[in-house]
């Protein structure tokens, strides 16, 4: 039995030196206790594919990156990277269209990408290729600045970068046909097209829809008058939609902005008037007539106040759509929240009218009351419980709605602030099929 045990220690104490047991002291910091960085980085790293490993013991370097520049020594300046998208993007690139003329057009600037390297089971497209631009030239194309000088707009190399940045030989001579004059621009333009619909067009389709909707079932619970100076309203917020879905001139945006600002402004002191109205008719309920009136109106002023937020969330959209600065989308974004909090709050003036309704049928008072106040008091206590709940379905349907425009914003604003990403498909055969932005 002594004997089964020491041998029992010496196995175990074997397996602890050969790691088989848990961590050890040596593997962390004897001060702080904490992992210390692993000395053998492959012990536990991902393995590469089977393929992968024999590409690499041939040791043929390829390149993992290509630079279009326009000076043949100058590698560290180029105008354009071409290099392999990852797998992991996939589903995220969305398709940007194009016409054949204009795809046939560029592709002798991807008349290389075939020679990037890339083997089956990597992490790399194979017909996918990212195409970025250099910072400078993204900032002037993105303000319309062109390049269109000879000296500084022509392709006339293409460079090969290993995946440590290192120059491959010596740069490649373009075409001709890549050559030509402004063809970086022509790309740019490819992957910005004009008249490509804002990233929030189809939220604020929906918002506008959902106004007329509203407009269109007004007339039941407002007078004539108050239904045709909404339809005024709408009809100026509804030229601007149009306008602005079509494709602001840079000149005109001012000119919107300040439309956007008068109707903003409009729909805050329609707000402010009803607010004010609640309060005071509130405070005038003293018998069944002015509960029966307060509830009429109860019904009127949540139509109205919800066309004033949908208004407001409608103008917050055309702001970020049109291109205001950021700090001022940025607080588009917050208002749609913002204004939802601000939607009228009738309770107050139901209430009002609950109380002379339940007064009316309280005990000590149905003994003088005849039986049509009793029933006229019944069904207006009904009818407060029910105006109660349409009114906390309105605001419950605002703030659920308020909450997915302002995240569509706050994704928009977000893609703003950051360069965007591009691709294109080429086939073997050396074609562009397709155009892509990143969308995430």
């Amino acid at each position: 039995m002594v004997v089964a045990l020491v041998v029992l220690g010496f196995v175990l104490r074997r397996l602890s030196k050969e790691g088989g047991g848990k961590p050890t002291a040596k593997t962390k910091h004897i001060q702080s206790g904490r992992p210390v960085p692993n000395e053998n980085p492959a012990r536990g790293a991902v393995k590469k594919p089977q393929e992968v490993q024999e590409f690499d013991a041939v040791n043929v370097r390829r390149p993992t990156m290509l630079a279009l520049t326009t000076v043949r020594e100058d590698a560290v300046s180029p105008e354009v990277f071409i290099q392999r998208a990852f797998k992991i993007d996939r589903e995220h690139w969305m398709e940007i269209e194009s016409t054949d003329e204009t795809r046939r057009s560029l592709e002798a600037l991807f008349s290389h990408v075939c020679q990037l390297a890339w083997v089956p089971g990597s992490a790399f497209e194979r017909h996918i290729y990212s195409v970025s631009f250099a910072p400078a030239l993204e900032a002037a194309l993105k303000e319309g600045i062109f390049r269109n000088d000879k000296s500084a707009g022509v392709v006339t190399h293409v460079t090969a970068i290993d995946e440590t940045g290192e120059v491959l030989g010596n740069p490649m001579k373009m075409s001709l046909a890549g050559s030509k004059l402004g063809l970086v621009a022509a790309l740019w333009a490819a992957f910005n097209p004009k008249g490509m619909p804002h990233e929030l067009r189809a939220e604020l389709e929906k918002e506008n829809a959902e106004v007329a909707k509203r407009l269109a079932d007004l007339p039941q619970h407002v007078a004539y008058e108050t239904v045709a100076s909404w339809t005024m309203r709408y009809a100026s917020l509804s030229a601007v939609v149009a306008a602005v879905k079509s494709g602001v001139e840079a000149d005109r945006v001012s000119e919107y902005l300040a439309e956007i600002d008068e109707i903003s402004k409009d729909m805050h002191e329609q707000a402010d008037r009803i607010d004010e109205a609640i309060e005071k008719r509130a405070g005038s309920v003293v018998n069944l007539e002015d509960a029966d009136d307060a509830l009429v109106h109860a019904i009127a002023y949540m139509y109205v106040r919800d066309l004033t937020v949908r208004f407001m969330r409608i103008c917050s959209l055309l702001r970020v759509s049109i291109g205001d600065s950021f700090e001022e989308e940025v607080r588009c974004a917050n208002a749609v929240a913002g204004d939802v909090n601000q939607f009228t709050d009738v309770r107050s003036l139901i209430a009002a009218a609950q109380k002379v309704a339940h007064d009316k049928l309280d005990p000590s008072h149905m003994r003088t009351a005849g039986e049509h106040e009793i029933s006229r008091a019944a069904a207006i206590a009904k009818h407060a419980q029910e105006l109660t709940e349409i009114h906390d379905g309105f605001l419950a349907d605002l703030q659920k709605q308020a909450r997915k425009v302002q995240d569509d914003i706050d994704q928009a604003l977000l893609r703003q602030a950051r360069l965007h990403r591009y691709a294109v498909r080429v086939s073997d055969e050396g074609m562009v099929e397709k155009f892509f932005v990143l969308n995430a």
